[in-house]
């Protein structure tokens, strides 16, 4: 009985806050398809795009984009980590985002073009007000080719993630707050 009392909610539910740009963007980073067909940030840096939102009663980024007129284009917000994270005992990510387009997580282990492992989000579509946006590894559906399936999906990235990606699609301008992961424990 002794041990059981000894277990605490830290312990049990660890919680790891990515980013919630309040010191800065600490490692993180833009960038853009390389198609060289006119997608372009319009916010500098991670650092030029950090404001105050009074809704969240913080700091948050907030970017701006323009995409190329391709289906292939896109923008995102990211980290690489330095070590290859264990994913695997993850029970969710969570983010609040809103914005005038649409919005995707995913989890690579990006080496090359030819060598990408990925699990990512369905995309979900962004408005004018805050949304929470809660991912569990069962939503990490798609990878890089299309005959892949959830389970290869996760399978195949949970052990090595080494890059955190919020991707962005149609729209102009969305916003990003308090990037959490729970459960995780490294």
């Amino acid at each position: 009985e002794t041990f059981a009392k000894s277990r605490t909610t830290q312990f049990l539910d660890p919680v790891m806050v990515l980013q919630d740009f309040e010191k800065g963007d600490e490692g993180w980073y833009l960038n853009i398809d390389s198609l060289k067909k006119g997608t372009e940030f319009k916010t500098a840096s991670v650092k030029a795009g950090i404001v105050s939102d009074s809704a969240r009663g913080s700091k948050v980024f907030r970017g701006q984009y323009k995409l190329a007129n391709d289906d292939y284009a896109w923008a995102l917000i990211g980290t690489s980590f330095d070590h290859y994270m264990n994913f695997a005992v993850i029970d969710s990510v969570v983010f609040y985002a809103k914005g005038n387009g649409s919005i995707k997580l995913s989890l690579e282990n990006w080496i090359s073009p030819t060598v990408n492992l990925k699990a990512a989000t369905d995309w979900y579509a962004l408005s004018s007000k805050w949304k929470r946006i809660s991912v569990n590894p069962a939503e990490l559906c798609v990878g890089s080719a299309n005959e892949e399936t959830c389970f290869t999906t996760w399978n195949a990235v949970k052990g090595g993630v080494k890059q955190f990606h919020i991707f962005v699609e149609g729209g102009s301008e969305f916003y990003v707050d308090d990037v959490t992961l729970y459960g995780a424990l490294f």
